[in-house]
């Protein structure tokens, strides 16, 4: 009787720590790069504590997940590398050596292949996921006009759409057979910044920082369908160009917007306005302080949290979607952050 009680306590507690480990496989964190030590800061989204701080290349800038949650890369723009972050021992596993000091990351819906631009060398590349190396390149941009910076990528996994740095324009790129073919230029405001596409592929939302705007490119025909002023509210992001704006003021912000999130399931567009040092989000009429220069954002699978970068400040501001207040900031005393260049959230 004894040996029964005994198996079947074991079998209870293997029971209850599966269950605990289940649980922790949920979690979202929060990955932030430091510009200033050349780590990235890993913080639990449920309590804002930190996780680990990882060591990567030097000044690591715009990383991304894979949409599994297990992996995160990290652009090293002095290094010319990109450092691939396994998210289950939160170590480096691989260093992928790119062209130009590389900027942003962007991972496809398979996790397979993962892009990366370059602004000093005006390329983009793409990284086989499985053997972390480089297997084609485009050169695009010319000098410091039009340089490759941000991207985006569709559902499918077709299309690239990147913004070219002190330029007006987004260039559309096929990616089919791994070979990287431009479709087309299409202009947007001045010095387009943040970038993303809606879940459904249909539209690419642009935050152009010169002009204080949002463009909205349509995929089908890879037209700009209409510029959205920042000072007034959308009634819906996804509306015919006929529709996209009612005449209901809302948070004007000082000209420039920069890091640009879309809200999984609702719909919202935060923006971040990094002279102002806020984030807004409309159609839901928010406006949250975020220090200093603020510069890019990450949102948590469920859209309640969203964390925004503030480099000027070496801070990172947790704010509550729902209120639009901040809630908690994550500085180098309680999450060794320090000049943040970069945001992401995985959920696993």
């Amino acid at each position: 009787m004894r040996s029964i009680k005994v198996k079947r306590w074991v079998h209870t507690l293997s029971v209850v720590v599966l269950g605990l480990a289940a649980q922790v496989a949920q979690a979202d964190r929060a990955y932030i790069s430091n510009g200033a030590t050349h780590t990235v800061s890993v913080i639990e989204v449920s309590n804002n504590s930190l996780v680990a701080t990882i060591p990567v290349g030097r000044n690591p800038g715009g990383l991304a997940t894979n949409p599994a949650g297990t992996r995160v890369y990290v652009p090293n723009s002095s290094e010319y590398s990109v450092s691939v972050i396994d998210t289950n021992t939160n170590t480096v596993i691989a260093n992928v050596a790119v062209a130009g000091n590389p900027s942003f990351v962007v991972v496809n819906q398979t996790g397979t292949r993962a892009y990366v631009t370059s602004d000093t060398g005006n390329t983009v590349s793409t990284i086989n996921t499985s053997t972390n190396t480089v297997i084609s390149t485009l050169s695009i941009g010319a000098g410091s006009l039009n340089v490759p910076y941000n991207l985006a990528i569709n559902p499918a996994g077709t299309r690239l759409y990147v913004t070219l740095r002190n330029g007006a324009a987004v260039s559309v790129i096929d990616t089919n057979n791994d070979q990287l073919t431009p479709v087309k230029t299409v202009a947007v405001g001045n010095d387009p910044s943040g970038i993303t596409v809606n879940p459904a592929g249909t539209l690419v939302y642009v935050a152009n920082k010169g002009s204080g705007t949002i463009s909205m490119i349509d995929t089908t025909t890879n037209n700009n369908v209409g510029n959205v002023v920042t000072g007034y509210v959308c009634a819906n992001p996804d509306s015919p160009p006929n529709t996209i704006c009612v005449l209901k003021p809302v948070y004007t912000i000082s000209g420039s917007v920069n890091g640009l999130v879309l809200h999984p399931t609702n719909g919202t567009i935060y923006l971040t306005n990094p002279y102002a040092g806020t984030v807004m989000g409309f159609p839901s009429y928010g406006l949250a302080p975020a220090g200093g220069y603020v510069g890019w954002l990450a949102i948590n699978s469920t859209g309640t949290r969203l964390y925004t970068t503030s480099y000027n400040d070496s801070m990172v501001s947790v704010i509550d979607t729902a209120t639009m207040s901040r809630i908690a900031v994550l500085t180098s005393a309680n999450a060794n952050i320090n000049y943040p260049r970069g945001v992401t959230v995985i959920h696993r």
